[in-house]
């Protein structure tokens, strides 16, 4: 198991939108800084600075298309 400790609020509610996220829907990836971050949570380390965002990876090829799906869930949060 790896434990996140959000340096603020926000960053508490994006891991939660992500959270979130994961369960409505498999077809993407996590990618970028928040990655970084939970490589470094899975290694005990601290991130110097949190990113104030969050990037994910889709095939926008596959059917049903994730991005288009991706994009519904994230407008309800």
């Amino acid at each position: 198991m790896i434990v996140l400790e959000p340096a603020s609020a926000d960053q508490r509610e994006l891991w939660h939108v992500l959270f979130d996220l994961a369960e409505e829907n498999k077809h993407w990836t996590l990618i970028g800084a928040r990655m970084v971050e939970l490589h470094a949570a899975r290694a005990r380390r601290t991130m110097s600075r949190a990113s104030r965002d969050a990037d994910a990876l889709a095939n926008a090829r596959r059917r049903p298309n994730p991005v288009q799906e991706i994009a519904r869930i994230l407008e309800r949060k």
